[in-house]
């Protein structure tokens, strides 16, 4: 066929298949954790505050060696975990719930119920979940938040005795009806990972979906790496203090930092998984049989539990202890620390006197690193000399930046892209689709869903090469110095793709037909004989 190219002032001709979005189902499988009891309620937080007295009141569960610093080996030395399955030593945590008295003239610590979740699925080929590296910090959500992500939590008020449909959700605590049982909160934890590193300021090595899920779907092209997904359920017990149980909540409760929104809902993982005991319970199908099930009901996980060990699990440095007590239902003057109630109004509140400062020397600890071990690295290489690497496997057309894609239906090959891209000057090369598209560009947004496992399909010129699949793409990158001696040449110039594409259709029955959002557009025959 001859050459076929469209000449827009924003765009040339796409191909309709291009442009069809491919999602993927929320997966399921995975185990609830029930035998979970709280280790300690204090002012530590060693991610965000290392080896210093924390901001304000954490509400910690799991492992006993939970000190003001972390480091995956003295998690896994500590003598006991609040979990039932002991193999997990890990620490989890949320801020301290607060009843607000008399408009604030006093406080209340609201007890609590704990469990968590770990959702695994699919976890196979195509879309893998691999287990935590070690020395690895989490965290979700933001204490100084002013707004909602309904992605990343929930509140529910629990109304029904035995119907949960009466209960209500919503993403904030501010209930205008009664909650009888009392309120949960649902708090989702990032688990896509960028492969390297452990901790990053502000959580920023790791991230939710490319969808912006904190569950289901593909991890983006920055954080490629599926990790387990995990949400913290606290059950509070709301409807123990006062009248919580027969009148409405709103404007009577308060997070320990004194957010009275309920938006700066927030949550901490520190990994201090036993790594034999996770991964044979990841990879025994009895375990994840694609519905979640209890972690007594996993033969792994009930091998190793034991739930009276968990109960009267203790912290092994003992508690970090307030002037006015750490226990629930006490009656105190003001939150613990600098922390004055805190409305929707973008700055804290000042305090009239500095907060009382505590001796922690005897929590103190060696911080851990902060970069994995190589042996449990999997960044994406970073192209360092002359030549292609593959990169990996990203769903998309949308995926690419400042990119030109040929339609090469007949003979496409893993190197004939690599050589046409190379002669376009661009970094990337991407074959795929329906094994019949070279995309070449200068980038791969960082938005970019990963698949891992999905680009299988035979390159038609080269059955031995894969070129992507259904709208997926095999994509390489060059380093330095890389050119081509002898480029292929493809059977279309499809068309040039900008940050933010105009919208395309195109009907390849009775000619080429394209539709560019603002009308420009003009009709293409196809022709018959080949390009020389």
């Amino acid at each position: 066929m001859f050459l076929q190219y469209l000449t827009s002032s924003a765009v040339l001709l796409l191909l309709a298949r291009l442009a069809t979005p491919v999602t993927a189902a929320v997966p399921s499988g995975g185990w609830h954790f029930d035998e979970v009891y709280t280790l300690v309620t204090e002012q530590l937080d060693p991610i965000v505050n290392p080896n210093a007295q924390g901001t304000h009141m954490h509400r910690v569960i799991g492992g006993s060696n939970f000190r003001a610093a972390y480091s995956f080996d003295a998690a896994r030395s500590g003598s006991c975990s609040t979990v039932g399955v002991q193999g997990d030593k890990s620490n989890y945590w949320m801020p301290q719930l607060y009843g607000i008295n008399d408009g604030g003239k006093s406080f209340t610590p609201i007890g609590v119920a704990t469990r968590f979740y770990y959702f695994i699925a699919p976890n196979n080929d195509v879309d893998p979940v691999v287990q935590f590296p070690d020395g690895l910090r989490i965290l979700s959500g933001n204490p100084n938040s002013k707004t909602a992500n309904p992605n990343n939590y929930a509140y529910v008020c629990q109304v029904g005795q035995t119907n949960r449909d009466q209960d209500v959700t919503r993403s904030d605590f501010n209930f205008d009806i009664a909650c009888p049982r009392g309120i949960k909160t649902n708090l989702y934890l990032p688990n896509c990972w960028n492969g390297k590193d452990l901790w990053l300021p502000g959580g920023a090595h790791m991230a939710p979906t490319a969808a912006g899920s904190y569950r289901g779907g593909s991890c983006p092209w920055s954080h490629p790496i599926k990790l387990p997904s995990i949400m913290l359920e606290y059950a509070w017990y709301t409807h123990q203090w006062k009248d919580g149980a027969t009148a409405p909540l709103k404007g009577k409760l308060a997070w320990a930092n004194g957010d009275t929104t309920g938006y700066g809902i927030h949550g901490d993982f520190t990994n201090g998984w036993d790594r034999s005991l996770l991964a044979r319970a990841m990879a025994d199908k009895s375990c994840t049989s694609g519905s979640v099930i209890g972690a007594h009901e996993c033969s792994i996980f009930s091998a190793n539990m034991d739930v009276t060990k968990a109960r009267n699990c203790k912290p092994d440095a003992g508690v970090l202890a307030e002037r006015a007590g750490n226990g629930d239902g006490i009656t105190i003057a003001t939150l613990p620390g600098c922390n004055p109630l805190w409305g929707n109004t973008p700055n804290k509140p000042t305090c009239s006197s500095p907060a009382p400062q505590y001796d922690i020397s005897r929590f103190k600890a060696t911080d851990g690193p902060m970069v994995a071990v190589s042996s449990q690295r999997r960044d994406r290489p970073i192209p360092s000399s002359a030549g292609w690497i593959p990169l990996g496997c990203v769903k998309e057309t949308g995926s690419f930046i400042d990119a030109k894609a040929y339609l090469w239906p007949k003979n496409l090959t893993q190197d004939g892209c690599m050589k046409r891209c190379a002669t376009d000057g661009k970094k990337f090369a991407a074959v795929g689709n329906h094994a019949d598209n070279c995309i070449c560009s200068n980038g791969i947004k960082d938005s970019a869903p990963v698949m891992t496992g999905l680009c299988t399909a035979p390159c038609p010129g080269n059955s031995a090469q894969t070129c992507g699949t259904a709208y997926a793409f095999n994509v390489y990158g060059a380093g330095p110095g890389t050119t081509a001696s002898s480029p292929a040449k493809p059977v279309n110039v499809v068309r040039s793709l900008g940050e933010d594409p105009v919208e395309v259709e195109v009907e390849k029955r009775s000619g080429w037909k394209a539709m560019l959002g603002s009308g420009q557009g003009k009709m293409i025959k196809r022709a018959d004989r080949a390009l020389d």
